[in-house]
C-alpha cells in the first residue's frame, strides 16, 4: 500500500480510498490489507467504525481491485 485517502461517505460513514502496489486481487490478501489499514486508523487516528465504512482499493495500474460496503 502506498496511499490512503479518508473522507466522509454517504450518511457520514468513513470512505477510505486505498492505493496499493500489489496487483494480486486475491480475497485473502485483501482481508489482510483491510485489517491492517483499519487497525492503524482506529489506533493512530481515532477512526470510529461504529456505523461501518466504505473502502475502495485501486491497484498499481489504477484499476479498481476491491469495493467494500461494510455498513450495518
Amino acid at each position: 500500500m502506498y496511499g490512503i485517502q479518508r473522507s466522509s461517505g454517504p450518511g457520514g460513514v468513513p470512505l477510505l480510498i486505498v492505493w496499493t502496489h500489489n496487483s494480486d486481487e486475491d480475497a485473502e490478501i485483501f482481508d489482510d490489507l483491510k485489517g491492517s489499514i483499519l487497525g492503524y486508523l482506529e489506533r493512530e487516528e481515532g477512526l470510529s467504525l461504529g456505523r461501518g465504512y466504505l473502502m475502495d482499493v485501486f491497484g498499481p495500474d489504477g484499476a479498481l481491485q476491491h469495493r467494500l460496503d461494510a455498513r450495518p
